[in-house]
């Protein structure tokens, strides 16, 4: 069972990693001239050539935002089943089916919090590349 959960989150790594790069190859294709029209060459993103003030996709923009929230949400709610997790396994009273239940969810919980972390650190390479 764990060498399959393992398998999936590794093929899902995989699969992420190939797909950013071909976003970054796609990118630079079709956005390159953006800027060079008329009526978009006082935008405030074209105004900006390092990015770093676009409401949008800026240090402070809005997928940061919603990423940043995202993510301690769920970090929270992962916290939270680890220490649910750890009672659940101490008042297990040796019963192999509850302390495997509790064993599994803490797993899963550690795997969330591996997720986050991955995920935080790929939309923060995403954003500076873009």
């Amino acid at each position: 069972m764990m060498r399959n959960i393992a398998r999936v989150l590794l093929a899902l790594s995989f699969m992420i990693c190939a797909m950013s790069t071909t976003a970054f190859a796609s990118s630079d294709v079709l956005f390159n001239n953006a800027c060079s029209n008329g009526s978009t060459e006082n935008s405030a993103i074209c105004q900006d050539d390092n990015q770093t003030n676009n409401p949008l996709i800026g240090s402070n923009g809005l997928v940061r935002t919603i990423a940043n929230v995202i993510a301690v949400v769920a970090g929270a709610t992962a916290v939270i089943v680890i220490i649910i997790s750890g009672l659940r396994y101490i008042t297990s009273g040796g019963d192999p089916a509850k302390a495997a239940s509790a064993r599994s969810a803490l797993i899963f919980a550690v795997a969330g919090i591996v997720v986050i972390v991955l995920a935080d650190s790929i939309i923060s390479f995403v954003l500076s590349k873009l």
